[in-house]
């Protein structure tokens, strides 16, 4: 199955404990994909966004 993150649809009763997105994020629309998620994730479930840079590091932004 194939589709894009805004037109994704899980099977019927299932939701997921955790979603990751890195790179791809910036390309998505951000709002639309994070209002899904926010039914396709269970309760007390998770939605990671990681960058190429490790926030915690001095360097970092």
């Amino acid at each position: 199955m194939t589709s894009t993150a805004e037109d994704f649809r899980p099977p019927a009763g299932w939701k997921a404990d955790l979603v990751i997105i890195c790179r791809a994020f910036q390309w998505l629309d951000q709002a639309g994909v994070l209002n899904l998620l926010d039914s396709q994730v269970v309760d007390g479930g998770a939605v990671a966004v990681f960058a190429d840079r490790n926030f915690w590091a001095a360097e970092s932004d």
